[in-house]
């Protein structure tokens, strides 16, 4: 894991490919998901938002919440062609 932090009683990391990954006390809503669950073994959350896919860039957690920025991986593709110049 690049990334890690820690809450009250949550935590979150981030890998080297920016997938997030979070486990613990749920109560608070502070993992994402449906509440009052614990998880207990660490939990890729995908991260995806009106059909485009994100990669974690950091990740912060609080007492009872969990804040992280992404890119969009799509954005990461775009290729720069270089363009011909025209000669007049």
């Amino acid at each position: 894991m690049n990334t890690v932090s820690a809450g009250f009683a949550h935590s979150a990391a981030i890998n080297h490919l920016g997938q997030l990954y979070v486990w613990g006390d749920n109560r608070q809503g502070q993992l994402g998901g449906s509440k009052d669950e614990i998880l207990e073994v660490p939990t890729e959350v995908l991260l995806k938002y009106e059909g485009r896919e994100y990669q974690a860039t950091s990740v912060s957690c609080g007492a009872h919440f969990t804040i992280v920025a992404c890119r969009c991986k799509q954005d990461l593709n775009i290729r720069f062609e270089p363009q011909e110049e025209e000669i007049l």
